[in-house]
């Protein structure tokens, strides 16, 4: 089958200026549309005599449906994140190569929609087990700390072993008698989420990460894959258990062999430290009523500040070398 149309011609086109759809290929028993939208999202639909629904597809793509004026139906895929690109020119040039074969426009409808199917099967396989955004900050948050701040300090192996969260401790990080709870935030945040009442009982430090994030490379950010691979490789040219981290990466359900955290861009803006001392607002298990637990809450911005500390405060005995 000769095609008239290609993916890499559509993106092309988008790159000089096309906005609004356009009518795919006049050969296609189902007709298809391709575009682009005023944010400069890429947009890819059909339209058909017959009703199409309304398929639930993926997290980053918009599905849309309704009748037309002229009594056809229209369904309308928008791709909101444009890092899955490629990925979304896979499907839409798999819908036009389906319904191109099809020889009636309700078989080609059908056709459409059996391929939309496939795909979403495949999105679900495929995703049930990657971290979300906030998961990857927070894990990046959590990376930047243990392996930039306390690994210098107190050794690989002991940042490590101290590395406790992801294997169910209340604290993430434990040092002997020194714990540290570290949030990631957004760096226009006004409140930092607590978990549940056992995060900051025991006192320690609240160690908040300000992370932004970007959809394609820029400067000063990381992939959250590169760090993942650079830390794994110190730890493997050292004494250190590497096991002991793909287990923690695991836990936290991150496969270090999945590349689609290589398109996960993530910046480190401010690390900020707060005492966890008598007066700190926060919920302790002792606050609530019996029967009632696992309590997540927000703390405002205002509240902590004045028990905020730097660095040398919040953790004395790893950057003094003190006992």
């Amino acid at each position: 089958m000769t095609s008239t149309w290609t993916v890499e011609a559509w993106l092309d086109s988008v790159r000089n200026g096309l906005v609004g759809l356009r009518e795919l290929d006049p050969e296609t028993a189902t007709r298809l549309v391709y575009g682009c939208d005023h944010y400069g999202r890429l947009q890819f639909g059909m339209i058909s005599p017959y009703p199409v629904g309304r398929p639930d597809l993926s997290r980053v793509v918009t599905v849309e449906n309704g009748r037309r004026s002229d009594g056809s139906w229209m369904l309308l895929l928008t791709l909101d994140d444009a890092q899955f690109t490629d990925v979304f020119g896979r499907l839409c040039g798999h819908v036009y190569e389906t319904v191109a074969r099809a020889t009636s426009a309700r078989k080609g409808t059908d056709a459409a929609l059996a391929c939309l199917a496939t795909w979403r099967e495949l999105f679900r396989s495929s995703n049930q087990n990657r971290l979300g955004l906030e998961g990857c900050r927070g894990l990046y948050a959590e990376l930047v700390f243990g392996f930039r701040v306390l690994a210098p300090a107190v050794g690989l192996s002991t940042a490590l072993d101290a590395w406790e969260g992801p294997f169910g401790a209340d604290q993430d990080f434990q040092i002997g008698n020194d714990r540290f709870e570290v949030k990631s935030v957004h760096p226009t945040a006004r409140s930092v989420t607590i978990a549940n009442e056992y995060q900051l009982a025991e006192g320690g430090a609240l160690v908040c990460a300000a992370v932004s994030d970007a959809k394609v490379a820029e400067p000063g950010f990381e992939s959250l894959g590169a760090v993942v691979e650079a830390i794994r490789s110190e730890i493997l040219s050292s004494s250190s258990d590497i096991q002991s981290f793909d287990d923690a990466l695991s836990e936290l359900r991150y496969d270090v062999s999945d590349d689609y955290y290589r398109s996960v861009y993530l910046r480190l803006d401010s690390l900020s430290y707060f005492d966890i001392r008598p007066g700190f607002p926060r919920i302790l298990p002792g606050d609530l009523p019996k029967g009632v637990g696992r309590v997540k809450y927000n703390i405002e911005w205002d509240a902590i500040e004045p028990f905020r500390v730097d660095e040398t405060q919040a953790v004395p005995k790893i950057i003094l070398g003190g006992e």
